[in-house]
């Protein structure tokens, strides 16, 4: 493994990296940032992974802070990524048949709020191929002890509302075995009418298909920032009925693309600072309606968010957007000053 990047360096060559990674549009930063990566840049080598233990769902997590979905779509990066002292990755959506995704340009960055907005609409190569880079991942046996994958799952867009629960099941069913969580995505605003499954009948139906695919690996349901009162109270009582074994609170906000923003897209996405609040909000709610775990993302940018999360119920937390705009070393410096405060 390659040597660790001295903290103080990593920072100064990030903020001159990123400056010019912002100059191009955001969804081409991204994939340019993933060679970074894959090049090791600002990895650490075994011994400076920090070991701050959490078991949740009766599995024992490095640490509490995971990176969302979204980001390793594919599982292209699981071992890489491993090595940025995160405790867990959430890859996907994940579909049953490959698909591009929304027209592009589809991702927009929200700089003044260290926020994203995208609508990448699923884009997935497809169970299969996830199930392959999954399969040479756990062959090799190269990821740090308790550094857990959680695989988000999605439907096709073509796929009726009404077969939703087949989608789920089929990539439920193609890997759970290699999975250690599962988590259903009814709510990103990006797919058609996908968030009309957050109703209690539609839940029900749902978790018993997953878990009955499920390999006995946990389940959980990733929400909506928008679901709130009597409508999050039903859900959470329907699922946790249903046997989920947790939730994922929040997905992104929907909302109208930023201003400037060329895209044929009407609505996208939005994550990062501006989610913050509701994020949190949607937390403290939740965690007084169900004793289910909760993974608490949207908005979670430094080492006092995350006290904040957990103190108020989060059982792990996650982000995307704080990777972004901090740079590579940003997890180990949460850990540093998370120290051993979280118990």
């Amino acid at each position: 493994m390659r040597e660790s990047i001295n903290t103080d360096a990593c920072s100064r060559l990030w903020k001159i990296a990123r400056k010019a990674m912002f100059l191009l549009d955001a969804e081409k930063a991204h994939q340019l940032g993933t060679i970074g990566i894959r090049l090791g840049i600002g990895a650490l080598r075994d011994e400076a992974l920090s070991y701050q233990p959490r078991k949740v769902f009766g599995i024992d997590f490095l640490n509490s802070i995971g990176l969302a979905a979204g980001f390793d779509k594919d599982g292209d990066l699981i071992e890489q990524i491993s090595r940025y002292g995160f405790g867990s990755i959430e890859i996907g959506s994940v579909t049953p048949l490959p698909q591009p995704g929304n027209p592009k340009p589809r991702m927009y960055r929200v700089t003044h709020e260290a926020g994203l907005w995208n609508a990448m609409g699923f884009n997935s190569r497809g169970m299969n191929y996830v199930r392959s880079r999954l399969e040479e991942v756990r062959a090799r046996q190269s990821l740090p002890t308790f550094f857990r994958i959680g695989v988000n799952l999605g439907k096709n867009k073509d796929t009726p509302i009404k077969d939703a629960g087949k989608d789920y099941a089929k990539v439920a069913k193609s890997l759970a075995h290699l999975s250690d969580y599962l988590v259903i995505n009814i709510s990103s605003p990006n797919t058609p009418a996908l968030r009309d499954l957050q109703t209690p009948s539609y839940i029900r139906e749902l978790v018993e298909g997953v878990k009955n695919e499920s390999k006995d690996k946990p389940v959980l349901v990733k929400v909506a920032p928008e679901i709130t009162g009597d409508a999050l109270s039903e859900l959470l009582h329907a699922g946790d009925k249903a046997g989920v074994d947790g939730w994922v609170l929040t997905n992104t906000l929907a909302v109208k693309p930023p201003h400037g923003a060329h895209t044929q897209m009407e609505v996208g996405g939005l994550s990062g600072g501006p989610l913050r609040e509701i994020s949190f909000q949607r937390l403290c709610e939740a965690r007084l309606l169900t004793l289910k775990p909760i993974i608490s993302v949207g908005g979670v940018g430094g080492a006092e968010e995350i006290k904040r999360r957990v103190s108020n119920g989060a059982s792990l937390v996650q982000f995307y957007s704080a990777w972004v705009y901090q740079g590579p070393d940003v997890v180990t410096r949460m850990l540093t000053e998370l120290s051993h405060d979280i118990d």
